[in-house]
């Protein structure tokens, strides 16, 4: 069987994509085993996968049926149910979460698809992505990314560096000890203070999130 993904409640006709995330043009694919499969699956929001390869893993936000960007802008469809070839019993998608996964073109909205889950979030951090998500399409500057971590109870303390960089210094109190990360002007983190495996590049929205998770890290010299 070659690898495929389909999604399927996007649109009149299941979506059918290849190994590498590129829509297969019509509404059936080759593998006339998986077409069956897809078909015969409920006609709610779902997502169906032979297997995975060559594909680039993304991160977001999932909240209440849709995909944040770490970026905080561009918000995409999730499914409600994955199903993995031929299991006819789906899994269920975490919702709230910030997850692992890939990112689809779909029809109207990219579309996301959950498969592992990096950190569930907690109350406050579904109300402040809700709230700046909505607020904002396009990217937020400084100021917006300090407002967000305000919001999360997280004390910054921001010197603008050169080269258009900033050094935050972040005092969370559900982190053993404030830390420092160097930052671009829309967030993209550039250097940190403390050891953190990032396998991208990550947005201090993220950074954040994986700092909580860990609640206890060790910060090493100053970032600059």
């Amino acid at each position: 069987m070659k690898q495929m993904i389909a999604l399927v409640g996007f649109s009149r006709f299941p979506i059918f994509y290849d190994s590498s995330g590129r829509e297969i043009l019509g509404y059936k694919c080759r593998d006339e085993d998986f077409n069956t499969y897809v078909y015969s699956l409920p006609r709610g929001s779902c997502a169906a996968i032979s297997s995975l390869s060559n594909l680039r893993y993304r991160s977001r936000f999932v909240v209440r049926d849709i995909a944040i960007n770490p970026f905080l802008r561009l918000k995409e469809l999730v499914p409600r149910y994955i199903y993995v070839y031929p299991d006819l019993e789906p899994e269920l998608v975490i919702n709230y979460s910030y997850s692992l996964g890939i990112s689809l073109r779909g029809p109207r909205r990219p579309a996301f698809i959950p498969l592992l889950c990096l950190r569930l979030l907690e109350e406050d951090e579904v109300r402040a992505l809700l709230t700046t998500a909505k607020a904002r399409e396009s990217s937020i500057d400084i100021e917006g990314i300090i407002s967000f971590l305000n919001t999360l109870g997280i004390s910054v303390e921001s010197r603008m560096m050169a080269g258009g960089r900033f050094l935050l210094r972040l005092d969370d109190p559900k982190v053993s000890e404030s830390y420092e990360v160097l930052v671009d002007k829309e967030g993209r983190v550039l250097e940190v203070n403390f050891c953190v495996e990032m396998p991208h590049q990550l947005h201090v929205s993220e950074l954040v999130m994986l700092a909580r998770e860990s609640g206890e890290i060790y910060v090493s010299s100053p970032t600059v």
